[in-house]
């Protein structure tokens, strides 16, 4: 399949602007039809991640949020920088998981058995474990049934210190720090 050659190609990403632009991206895309909430519980520097795996995991988790809730639902996007660690989290209110169904579901062609006629391929969530997997972290789900699903993504945060920052990217810390965008 096409996800067995992910590559990881780390680079120093302000997660800030990126889940932002990423969120208001996907809040244009389907419009009224879901309400998308994000929240920062923290800034988190310029931590490395790899910027396409990164949006696989998240665009995945979000259409998956909006395409097993109601018309008008909404999807909370948080995340947070906690230790050494970046946790996102993707939050809905439809119709949730079985029990039955949580342990296959990172498995590829594996669907819930209660999605009846929702469309899908059984590979998105296949595709954010190994994205997950390539950055070294977890991946969980907290699910009920006609309440909705949480899934939780815990990546290890790496930051460069002031030369490694210059070597990879040809900037200072102050360059970084002027032109970086922190919302409120």
């Amino acid at each position: 399949a096409e996800f067995e050659q992910l590559e990881f190609q780390p680079t120093p990403l302000d997660l800030g602007v990126f889940v932002r632009d990423l969120v208001d991206d996907m809040q244009q895309h389907y419009g009224e039809q879901h309400r998308l909430i994000l929240k920062i519980d923290q800034q988190c520097g310029r931590p490395l991640f790899d910027s396409k795996l990164l949006l696989q995991i998240l665009t995945h988790l979000i259409d998956n949020a909006i395409k097993y809730s109601p018309n008008g639902g909404k999807v909370l996007i948080k995340f947070a920088c906690q230790n050494n660690q970046v946790i996102f989290e993707v939050s809905d209110d439809g119709i949730g998981i079985p029990r039955k169904d949580q342990h296959n579901l990172f498995n590829a062609f594996h669907r819930g058995s209660n999605v009846e006629n929702i469309s899908g391929s059984g590979l998105g969530l296949a595709i954010v474990k190994k994205c997950v997997d390539i950055h070294g972290g977890t991946i969980s789900l907290n699910s009920d049934v006609s309440v909705g699903t949480t899934f939780t993504v815990m990546l290890p945060r790496r930051v460069l210190d002031a030369d490694q920052l210059l070597k990879v990217t040809g900037k200072s810390i102050p360059d970084y720090q002027s032109g970086s965008h922190f919302l409120h």
